[in-house]
């Protein structure tokens, strides 16, 4: 499995960094539709919620975010994942915004709605 040397391969850098006092900040992986989105929310125009999907399935594993964890401070992770998700189900339009632009890729309009929480994310982790 490429999980766990991904995993260490981060590691490195990351306590570097840390050792030197550096503060980082990692930004976990948006969730990953495993459906066409603009496609689907193209041919669900009235009813979008058709082309959202199950948050467990959609949310894989972040091994940066894992490698950041095991280094700790000054390392922070900036994970909006909440901003696009609910409990259960992560969403392709949210406010009438499509999400995507394609499967792995926020589109910018949605995109643009972040930068007040990534700001906050990237304060903290300057503090």
């Amino acid at each position: 499995e490429q999980f766990p040397s991904n995993v260490s391969g981060y590691l490195t850098p990351l306590r570097t960094w840390a050792d030197a006092g550096i503060p980082v900040l990692v930004l976990r992986d948006t969730p990953q539709p495993l459906v066409d989105v603009t496609s689907c929310v193209d041919k669900h125009r009235s009813a979008s919620e058709a082309c959202d999907g199950d948050r467990s399935s959609w949310l894989p594993n972040d091994p940066l975010v894992v490698a950041a964890s095991l280094v700790g401070e000054p390392v922070h992770v900036s994970d909006l994942t909440d901003l696009m998700c609910g409990e259960r189900e992560c969403y392709s339009v949210i406010g009438g915004v499509l999400v995507y632009f394609d499967a792995r890729h926020l589109s910018a309009t949605f995109a643009a709605t972040l930068g007040e929480f990534l700001q906050r994310d990237v304060e903290a982790a300057l503090k």
